[in-house]
């Protein structure tokens, strides 16, 4: 399966411990991908920030933007467990 393929159920709001604050929305994992990073260069670039670097982890099913300085993480989930 290529990493852009399947479906996500949400995206998971991060605090910088791993604990889940929020879930967002449900969509193709490609439309995801491209809403979060999205999201995540437009918040950074209106608060000054720069993205450190983008992580997608296929084995686990989530991407992770953080943010430097490191303030939240987002993650792509399969689910909620």
């Amino acid at each position: 399966m290529s990493l852009l393929e399947g479906e996500f159920e949400s995206i998971a709001i991060l605090d910088l411990d791993g604990e889940v604050l929020d879930y967002v929305g449900s969509a193709p994992e490609s439309s995801l991908v491209k809403e979060v990073t999205t999201i995540a260069f437009l918040a950074s670039r209106a608060l000054g920030m720069e993205i450190r670097r983008i992580e997608l982890d296929s084995d686990r099913g989530k991407l992770v933007v953080l943010i430097d300085p490191p303030l939240v993480r987002v993650a792509l989930v399969r689910d909620r467990r």
